[in-house]
């Protein structure tokens, strides 16, 4: 009987936490989309490039709270490095290239996604 005790509780802990864990993997994702689409505002309505640079840094930064493992890891990172592309192009003054990667860049976390 407390062999029995012993396996029961050990699959409710083992349970408990592989539910919590893809709670917080979705919470974590959706940060990402919501930074995204705040970026996405702020390219329509003319924002500064200062201020877009800081919302895609916050959306990448909020990327690597997302967890992972080797596949989902490499995905994470390409789709990341369309972040960066897109950071890169406001800096130089691209609008329509930083559009379009961050388009690519929520296209490739949707596929993230998927993956959780």
């Amino acid at each position: 009987m407390k062999l029995l005790k012993n396996i029961v509780l050990s699959l409710f802990i083992a349970a408990s936490t592989i539910g919590f864990s893809s709670i917080a993997s979705a919470a974590a994702i959706d940060d990402v989309f919501s930074k995204i689409a705040e970026a996405e505002k702020a390219f329509d309505d003319g924002a500064a490039p200062a201020d877009i640079i800081s919302i895609i840094r916050d959306a990448a930064r909020k990327a690597k709270d997302v967890p992972a493992g080797d596949n989902v890891d490499t995905k994470r990172q390409r789709a990341s490095g369309f972040l960066k592309k897109s950071r890169l192009a406001v800096k130089k003054g691209k609008m329509d290239d930083a559009k379009a990667h961050l388009q690519e860049a929520k296209k490739r976390f949707t596929v993230v996604k998927g993956l959780l």
